[in-house]
């Protein structure tokens, strides 16, 4: 998910943060992945897809395997993370 939304956002170093781990075997259905930049004083104000939360999904989702969806992308405070 990191190198697919990294590949969106023209190379840019992301960190992504999840809700919570699954066993092996067992299904993340419901997962939660909070997204910033590493370094936020180099990552561009205006970037693809800015502001169009529901293209970001499309996009993911057309790149990853089927068994893996964005279903929402919306905005947080900065302080949050999954």
């Amino acid at each position: 998910l990191r190198l697919k939304l990294e590949k969106l956002f023209n190379g840019y170093p992301l960190r992504l943060r999840a809700a919570s781990r699954t066993d092996s075997g067992v299904h993340a259905r419901g997962q939660l992945v909070s997204v910033q930049p590493k370094d936020a004083s180099t990552f561009p104000q205006k970037m693809p897809f800015h502001g169009n939360l529901p293209k970001i999904a499309f996009a993911l989702n057309r790149m990853l395997p089927a068994d893996v969806r964005v279903k929402h992308a919306f905005c947080v405070a900065p302080t949050f993370h999954a």
